[in-house]
């Protein structure tokens, strides 16, 4: 072994005696020592006139460090590489034979052979794999954003600091888009998607939408503000129908089962209807239809084919075409005047030669009246039977009326019925007395004639 002693000047920021022992390049056991009894040290001086660099090998008491020296007046270095001493973790950075990099122990490794970076894993399986006990990442940033791009499709994932919003962005499109957007204020479970389907407010969805509200009420509100032909608000539920060829759909003239549809339009088309409801079981709304039909609409749209159409008109009142029923407005004069104590009821006896002219109550539509207008208003109907059931209560209270006189006077009757039995039976007592009378007395006369004879 070979002991090389080099005195340093002062000039070289490390004035110390350094001791460099060399072995021989076999001997393992015995590397090449570098002693100092300050801070150890290797300098790589350039001393040609250009402005290479140089650089230090430093070794501190915690610390290794790889030093760019590009002052040679001062000296001034900057640390380009430094490995940290720790009990805990010795191979606090590692640099293998093929390139790969580990820091702590495999914390963080980069795999150069495959250019993916792992954090928690040796064995990254994709560009990034992060596993750690704990659940979360976290991106801190005064506006963090993660950048998703495939070719010319780009996204982002914004957290927005100043309105403390998550936002999903379009950024393929320009300018770019937010198709979704949380807000700070946003409920729990505002958004749930389960095995079931998706949850609003639920975090146990049930059925395919399941919207939950704890108190006011759930709403939906639909709102468009276009107005073009088909920028109508709209609600719909429809079972798929085949074009007779397998395929589903929904176009004219084909077997389509079960739709149902709310629609509104504040433009001036689709076609021309301000609103729209309909209910069908078969076929379409707007052509050769022999299913079933609701429809609901200021403005129909080829109803025509339609089993029941109900219109709404101008003047407030509701047609159905083709049922043949007309409703005249809400408001009804409800009849309580029959109970007034000037109201002419009419007597039964005339009431009697009424029905049996006209076939029908005073005051009730008849039936040619109904044929000839062909529609019925069922408000003022309505009231007419009101009034009739009121004037038959008023016919039943006279008739009661009547029939307790007439119980008060077979009651008279019954008691001078019995009173004249009464009189009839002493009657006949009487009689029967003066006819026993009579005879007696006959008898009287009699003896006194026989006597005077003798």
């Amino acid at each position: 072994m070979q002991n090389i002693k080099l005195s340093m000047l002062a000039s070289v920021l490390l004035v110390s005696t350094l001791t460099i022992s060399m072995s021989k390049a076999e001997d393992i056991a015995s590397p090449a020592t570098i002693v100092s009894t300050g801070s150890p040290s290797l300098w790589f001086d350039e001393t040609d006139s250009g402005s290479g660099a140089e650089w230090y090998l430093y070794g501190g008491t915690a610390s290794f460090y790889l030093q760019d020296d590009i002052d040679d007046v001062n000296h001034n270095a900057k640390t380009v590489f430094r490995i940290m001493h720790s009990l805990n973790n010795e191979n606090s950075i590692m640099v293998d034979s093929s390139g790969d990099v580990a820091f702590a122990n495999g914390s963080v490794f980069i795999d150069r052979s495959l250019d993916r970076l792992g954090v928690g894993t040796t064995t990254p399986t994709t560009d990034l794999d992060v596993v750690d006990d704990l659940d979360y990442i976290k991106l801190d940033a005064s506006d963090g954003r993660i950048d998703l791009k495939d070719g010319s499709s780009e996204w982002a994932i914004n957290a927005h600091s100043v309105y403390n919003t998550l936002e999903i962005i379009n950024r393929t499109s320009s300018p770019s888009t937010e198709p979704m957007k949380i807000l700070n204020n946003a409920q729990t479970d505002s958004l749930v998607v389960g095995e079931k389907g998706i949850g609003i407010g639920n975090n146990a969805p049930v059925e395919k939408l399941d919207v939950y509200q704890e108190e006011d009420g759930a709403r939906l509100v639909l709102t468009t503000v276009g107005a073009g032909e088909y920028d109508a608000p709209q609600f719909t539920s429809r079972h798929g129908g085949s074009d007779g060829s397998g395929n589903v759909a929904n176009t004219k003239n084909k077997n389509v089962l079960g739709s149902f549809a709310w629609r509104g339009h504040d433009g001036t088309d689709w076609t021309g209807a301000k609103a729209y409801m309909m209910v069908r079981a078969v076929g379409d709304w707007s052509g050769t239809n022999t299913g079933t039909k609701i429809e609901i609409a200021t403005t129909p749209y080829n109803s025509t084919t339609a089993v029941v159409g109900i219109e709404i008109k101008n003047h407030g009142d509701v047609i159905i075409p083709n049922g043949n029923l007309y409703v005249n407005g809400t408001q009804m004069n409800v009849p309580d005047y029959v109970f007034e104590e000037d109201y002419k009821l009419m007597p039964l006896h005339e009431l009697k030669t009424y029905i049996s002219k006209n076939n029908h109550l005073p005051g009730v539509v008849s039936a040619d009246e109904v044929g000839k207008a062909g529609v019925i208003n069922l408000s003022g109907l309505q009231m007419t039977l009101l009034e009739k059931v009121e004037e038959l209560t008023l016919y039943t209270l006279q008739q009661e009326e009547a029939l307790v006189s007439k119980t008060v006077q077979m009651k008279l009757m019954e008691e001078k019925i019995s009173k004249l039995e009464a009189m009839q039976k002493r009657l006949v007592k009487v009689e029967s007395l003066l006819t026993n009378l009579a005879l007696d007395t006959s008898t009287i006369k009699a003896d006194k004639v026989s006597v005077n004879l003798k």
